[in-house]
């Protein structure tokens, strides 16, 4: 039977297929929100009313986060390089993407073009959402939709998942990874604080949704850190499964059950050797999927051409899709070339200069 460490050592993982799971489920659940009308549960929140759609795919992608930004410190325990790194996976994908929501904004606002263009929100929440103080709002835009005035909801995870990248680091750099005995004891310290609602809750704001995408970093992190000990096993899976139906059934530590049972279940479905599915490993549209999706779901449903729920996520995909294949092949895979000319500079032997 394989454990985690005996997994992680090559690419052969199904990681881009889950996040891209992981995004699509984002935006099926964000449909229920932007068609409207609102309070309206997305199909897997009224079978298993404890997650929603929208929350499974952002834990999914926590999970994944926490694990391998973990390894990639510890494989490259470089803080320079290991912030270049985050940022260049993040920032240039999201500042194209501002680019084109503003754009999208000037073509559906209900303000003349010149007004718009010279509104300081259009300026504040470029800029602002570029460095990731996030602003919601474009001057004149979705007014009237069923989930007014929020551009682009998916961002609120970004500011989080830096936070968690440089809180990571600072641990990584005071020797958290050294050994796997302190390692796990910084954890556990983090796990309780967080539950306890003090050492995160400025991060969280006591939000459950927050909390538990925050969880599921930790979580991913632990699973990293004890890799030595944690087989990748589809019976295990189906145990953790029952586990936390039971626990939710019986609201016995639900909170934890839940997220522990869909991070093991995504390092089973990333690993085992039954479900490898190499097709999806040299591409990820996730992030693009992500961070596109909102704005052009708003901008649908504004537009008032699609009157069916099924046909409204069909054609956000379809508009989607291009847009994330736009951002991975023009922005992502250039930005992670660079930061790959970056790391090999970094490890270069430097000459000795000859006197």
């Amino acid at each position: 039977m394989k454990h985690l460490s005996d997994c992680c050592v090559d690419r052969n993982n199904n990681f881009n297929l889950l996040r891209l799971i992981g995004a699509s489920l984002v935006i099926f659940g964000h449909s229920y929100v932007t068609y409207g009308p609102q309070g309206t549960r997305d199909w897997i929140n009224a079978h298993i009313p404890p997650v929603s759609a929208g929350q499974l795919g952002v834990q999914i992608f926590f999970v994944i986060s926490g694990f391998l930004v973990s390894q990639s410190f510890v494989n490259r325990p470089h803080v320079f390089e290991f912030l270049v790194a985050r940022m260049l996976r993040i920032f240039p994908g999201l500042i194209v993407a501002l680019a084109f929501t503003v754009l999208l904004g000037a073509w559906v606002t209900t303000l003349p073009l010149r007004d718009y263009v010279s509104d300081p929100r259009v300026h504040d929440y470029f800029f602002y959402n570029a460095v990731l103080d996030l602003r919601w709002g474009l001057p004149g835009v979705f007014l009237d939709n069923s989930f007014p005035q929020v551009v682009n909801g998916s961002l609120w995870t970004l500011p989080k998942e830096f936070a968690l990248y440089m809180i990571l680091m600072v641990a990584g750099a005071a020797g958290g990874f050294g050994a796997r005995a302190v390692a796990n004891l910084v954890c556990a310290l983090a796990v309780v604080l967080h539950l306890q609602q003090t050492g995160t809750y400025h991060l969280s704001g006591g939000d459950i949704n927050v909390d538990s995408v925050m969880f599921c970093f930790l979580i991913g992190v632990l699973f990293f850190v004890n890799r030595d000990y944690i087989v990748v096993s589809l019976r295990v899976a189906i145990v953790a499964i029952l586990a936390a139906v039971a626990c939710v059934k019986f609201d016995y530590h639900s909170f934890v059950a839940l997220q522990v049972c869909i991070a093991y279940c995504v390092m089973v479905l990333a690993y085992h050797r039954w479900l490898q599915l190499p097709m999806f490993r040299k591409t990820d549209y996730s992030y693009g999927l992500y961070i596109y999706a909102f704005p052009v779901q708003q901008a649908l449903a504004q537009s008032g051409v699609v009157h069916r729920f099924g046909l409204y996520v069909l054609a956000c995909l379809l508009l989607i899709l291009p847009l994330a294949v736009f951002s991975w092949h023009v922005v992502e895979k250039p930005a992670m070339r660079l930061r790959d000319r970056l790391r090999r500079r970094l490890t270069a032997p430097v000459a000795k200069v000859q006197t």
